[in-house]
């Protein structure tokens, strides 16, 4: 995995989410992200900055594994 980027697969495991609900979100222009040879790719600082808006929303269990993945890379 790049430092700078992440691929759908390893976006999903960060958040800790389904990665059809990632790759749905990116769909519809909810997450910042981009395809690059049909596959999407997302950088690190815009997934940040998305993550610092959206928290709100996130459950309890979800908040503390997108904590522990942070930690722990």
């Amino acid at each position: 995995m790049s430092y700078d980027c992440f691929n759908l697969d390893e976006l999903a495991e960060q958040l800790g989410r389904d990665r059809r609900e990632i790759e749905k979100l990116a769909n519809r222009g909810r997450l910042p992200g981009r395809k690059v040879g049909g596959e999407w790719q997302f950088h690190q600082a815009e997934i940040t900055h998305w993550l610092e808006r959206e928290m709100r929303e996130f459950t309890d269990r979800e908040l503390a594994h997108v904590e522990q993945r942070q930690c722990s890379d």
